[in-house]
């Protein structure tokens, strides 16, 4: 039950125990004061356990250090999971995928390349934190799947699992909360953080609002491609209404912090719209190089001794120019 719930159960109790007080009185005027009723006395007396209980409720207050300390808790372990489940178990064999800011516009940061391992210092290190993730430009004829698996939700979980752990360990930095674009049920941002901290996170109405006003928490949205069937989203698109949510959502007087990812064909859409996100860090992930994809695939099959065997054919094959393996051409 969340405070105001506590609230209206003190404000029956009061006014149980007033109509308990009112019939005693009542009884007493009538009957003298030695035959007072007994029921007007037992609704008084449950009235006042009831509005008791509800006063002192009403009046607890939330840490709001320890409330996010334990969201974030609750994030890294949900979200280790889900960055495990989609190295397919292998937490090891990421690509540590390098990366390239454009900080141009109102947003100041000390670097503008990267890898993987360096996303989460470069974002705290970001004023104001908001940035959405794409992929590199697609070649020519690659179309809308041009940089899809290039990466975007994988580097959006390891900076949630990031931020979460420094919060979980006192640092003073925002809780992130992993948002599926497509879940969006439109209004404000604000509004959607509160549904996903009550319904997804499982905080009641008053710490939710706490995390909020306090304002404790990082929207991480994911998916802003998937928010249209358009390759191409224009000025009436859901990612448009979307990114007018974003450009709305404020600290104060300042740009509120917010990561978004969205493939690169439709974030350039919205841009040639003029409906994109305003005063955010473009970040693109380069593309995976040969030598990268070499490196994972050996990890992930050549972690044994079958698998270097396997691994080691196809090295001998190249190596003596007859680009033969098992018996099949490669």
């Amino acid at each position: 039950m969340g405070t105001w719930g506590w609230k209206a159960l003190a404000a029956v109790g009061v006014i149980a125990l007033l109509s308990g007080v009112v019939l005693s009185v009542r009884s007493a005027l009538e009957k003298g004061w030695g035959d007072v009723d007994p029921g007007g006395l037992a609704v008084a007396s449950i009235g006042l356990a009831v509005s008791l209980v509800g006063l002192w409720t009403a009046r607890r207050r939330y840490d709001p250090a320890e409330v996010a300390a334990g969201l974030a808790r609750s994030v890294v372990r949900v979200e280790q999971e889900a960055f495990a489940q989609l190295l397919g178990g292998d937490v090891n064999g990421v690509i540590d995928l390098s990366f390239t800011a454009d900080m141009s516009g109102r947003v100041r940061g000390a670097t503008a390349t990267g890898r993987l391992e360096d996303l989460v210092p470069f974002y705290r290190g970001l004023t104001p934190g908001r940035v959405v993730v794409t992929g590199t430009p697609a070649p020519p004829g690659a179309g809308a799947v041009g940089d899809a698996g290039a990466g975007k939700t994988l580097t959006a979980l390891a900076l949630v699992i990031g931020l979460a752990r420094a919060r979980a360990d006192g640092e003073p930095v925002q809780v992130p909360v992993r948002l599926s674009a497509a879940s969006w049920p439109g209004g404000t941002i604000e509004g959607w953080l509160a549904r996903e901290l009550e319904q997804t996170w499982k905080q009641n109405r008053a710490q939710a609002r706490l995390l909020l006003e306090a304002q404790l928490v990082l929207p991480v949205v994911d998916g802003v491609d998937e928010l249209d069937q358009d390759d191409a989203p224009g000025p009436g698109s859901r990612a448009a209404a979307l990114m007018a949510e974003v450009n709305r959502y404020r600290l104060g007087i300042a740009p509120a912090p917010v990561v978004l990812t969205c493939r690169r064909l439709q974030y350039e859409a919205l841009e040639h719209g003029q409906v994109p996100a305003r005063t955010v860090v473009l970040v693109q992930l380069d593309r995976v190089s040969p030598a990268q994809a070499r490196s994972f695939l050996e990890h992930r099959v050549a972690d044994t001794a079958a698998g270097r065997g396997l691994a080691a054919g196809p090295r001998r094959a190249r190596s003596a120019g007859l680009r033969r393996y098992d018996g099949r051409t490669a």
